[in-house]
């Protein structure tokens, strides 16, 4: 009879709510590796999108989607997209409130633009030949002025490129005598977009007329 009831005392006890309860201890599953989440039913996966932040252009690339924590399965995730970094300054995107502990909140990127294909570029500092290679920029044309000493005019030559500037810049309508710091050449050109380091010409008569075409 006592045998009995020794054996009786060791098997499983049922709860107050008639949950039978082995002793067992289900882990936290905040602190459960990320490649164990999915062996406990009570837990699931965190998943969040990598990116790629340009701070200087305040934009960001959405990169490839990974595993990157383990919560309760009953947690209440806001419905909110929510940017948040890793121990090491990662980045990452995700699709609710529901971070991993120990991540940190990053509510700019809040602020920033998704897609950084195009990166800023200073038309500008291009050179003549490499501003044909880029969408967002186009030449600065210019007329080489040549002034005829005999005629007491000068002549404009054919328009050429001498610079680069943004696509869409709004450049004020003028005509400017500019020079080309490297040749000292004269360049007339109809607006007041001008190629960097250039200056206004020297030593040309503002007085002549443009000589008559043949």
């Amino acid at each position: 009879m006592q045998l009995l009831i020794l054996l009786w005392g060791c098997g499983t006890k049922e709860t107050d709510s008639g949950v039978q309860d082995t002793g067992t201890v289900l882990p936290d599953c905040a602190t459960v590796a990320v490649d164990e989440c999915g062996t406990y039913t009570h837990c699931v996966d965190i998943s969040a999108y990598h990116l790629d932040v340009d701070d200087v252009n305040t934009c960001y690339e959405i990169g490839e989607q990974h595993v990157v924590g383990c919560m309760e399965a009953d947690m209440g995730c806001g419905d909110a997209i929510t940017f948040a970094s890793d121990t090491s300054g990662s980045s990452y995107w995700f699709s609710s409130t529901c971070i991993p502990d120990g991540w940190t909140e990053q509510a700019q990127l809040n602020t920033y633009s998704e897609g950084c294909s195009q990166p800023s570029i200073d038309c500008y500092s291009l050179s003549v030949s490499e501003c044909g290679n880029e969408e967002a920029c186009y030449y600065i044309l210019g007329f080489e002025r040549i002034e005829n000493d005999a005629e007491e005019c000068y002549e404009l030559q054919e328009s050429e490129p001498i610079g680069c500037m943004p696509i869409n810049e709004g450049c004020e309508p003028v005509v400017l005598n500019i020079q080309d710091p490297a040749t000292e050449s004269c360049y007339q050109i109809n607006h007041g977009c001008t190629p960097s380091s250039w200056s206004y010409c020297e030593n040309i008569n503002e007085m002549l007329p443009q000589c008559p075409s043949e």
